[in-house]
């Protein structure tokens, strides 16, 4: 099937970027033809359906009458366009997490949002025969004005004597990362919401055990958004037992020593491969593909 996908690069958005070319490969790996931002096709096809990637720029400024669907990364939060979808060419707006469902159905109506996730490549963070010379890798994606937790656990950390390294959201490339987590035998990842968590699915495709902060309190998407006190924001929207622990400040110990005790029970890339496949990825974007092109 030939799939045509609108997009944009932004230089400052790595989350979305890597998002992007997940979703086109997870296409192509299943036998899809994939065209990027071709125009002049749809501009002559225009009941031939499309996806939208991008951003509020890409949305607002759309012209052509093709149907769409239209991408999870388009805004923070549906209070930045409550009426999408009164341009009858957009169809469906993809959501990547049960939490964020909550919070874009309660705008556009359940009938208007669809669950997706990109699908991890387990092959891209696999590193056989590395030694784990690093007892913890803490993933720090706290906000700088507002640090609260990453002080606290390295100073936790060092009272332990264990080995730790330390990589800040935002500041490091990608093989930099592969490579302290090819040498890394568990990780903290510290982030107060995540709506997919491409970093931290990186590391459990990787068969990285997590210990994940889970904050437990309403806060602002991107410090301006409120969401309804009873949607249950999680910096883990995909995870189970499998793929390690939470712990909030007043856990901490405890749940390190169960965590730390059993990290060769763990098999957190087991639950990668079974839950968030590239195949399946690309199925269930395949399906809503379909979906618009049908009505």
């Amino acid at each position: 099937m030939n799939i045509f996908l609108f997009h944009k690069i932004y230089s400052q958005n790595f989350g979305f970027n890597t998002w992007c070319k997940l979703l086109t490969r997870s296409l192509k790996i299943i036998g899809h033809n994939v065209f990027e931002n071709d125009y002049d096709f749809i501009s002559k096809n225009k009941y031939y359906p499309i996806g939208l990637l991008g951003q509020a720029d890409l949305i607002e400024n759309w012209k052509l009458s093709n149907p769409a669907l239209i991408n999870p990364c388009a805004y923070w939060h549906p209070s930045q366009n409550p009426t999408l979808f009164t341009n009858p060419n957009f169809k469906y707006c993809i959501v990547s997490c049960k939490w964020l469902y909550e919070v874009f159905s309660r705008v556009y109506g359940k009938d208007r949002c669809l669950l997706w996730f990109a699908g991890i490549f387990i092959e891209d963070w696999t590193f056989p025969n590395r030694r784990k010379t690093i007892d913890v890798l803490i993933y720090d994606k706290e906000n700088t004005q507002e640090k609260t937790i990453s002080p606290f656990i390295e100073r936790f950390i060092k009272s332990k004597k264990l080995s730790y390294k330390v990589i800040k959201y935002g500041t490091y490339k990608e093989d930099e990362y592969k490579q302290l987590l090819a040498r890394s035998k568990c990780m903290f990842f510290l982030s107060k919401s995540e709506t997919q968590g491409l970093a931290y699915n990186f590391a459990m495709a990787s068969n990285v055990p997590i210990i994940a902060w889970d904050c437990k309190e309403t806060i602002d998407i991107n410090s301006y958004f409120q969401i309804d006190k009873d949607i249950q924001i999680t910096s883990t929207p995909y995870f189970s037992s499998e793929c390690g622990v939470k712990f909030t400040q007043s856990t901490l110990k405890e749940k390190f020593e169960e965590f730390w005790n059993n990290l060769s029970n763990f098999n957190p890339r087991k639950y990668v491969m079974e839950n968030l496949s590239p195949q399946k990825s690309a199925e269930l974007y395949i399906q809503y593909y379909l979906q618009i092109s049908q009505e």
